[in-house]
């Protein structure tokens, strides 16, 4: 997992993103297996809208792009989102992702990691 703020920073700032209404994301090419970080302030809503919302992601990614994402990701959570449903904010991410990775393409980096 993406766990420093010195992380979370270099992901933000190098990082190509993608946006929907209720979560936007950064994205860099992995130098190992992909990670994800999550953010969520306190305007999503009380600790429990917030971790509720965050178990959601991270489930999301574990049955989508555990072990074959070749990106480092991170997510940062909208009002919103807490009160959707599991596929809701599936269709959500993965919308907000493909966008990030089609900014990437445009931006001419490479998209698959040298390791």
């Amino acid at each position: 997992r993406v766990l420093t703020g010195d992380e979370f920073a270099a992901i933000l700032k190098a990082g190509s993103r993608g946006a929907t209404g209720v979560v936007s994301v950064a994205i860099i090419p992995a130098r190992g297996p992909g990670r994800i970080g999550i953010s969520a302030s306190t305007r999503v809503g009380g600790s429990v809208q917030r971790n509720r919302a965050r178990r959601l992601v991270r489930e999301y990614y574990r049955q989508t792009y555990r072990g074959s994402a070749p990106y480092d990701i991170v997510v940062n959570l909208k009002p919103g989102i807490a009160d959707l449903t599991a596929g809701q904010v599936g269709n959500a991410l993965a919308d907000a992702l493909t966008k990030a990775i089609n900014a990437g393409k445009r931006r001419g980096w490479r998209l698959d990691p040298l390791h």
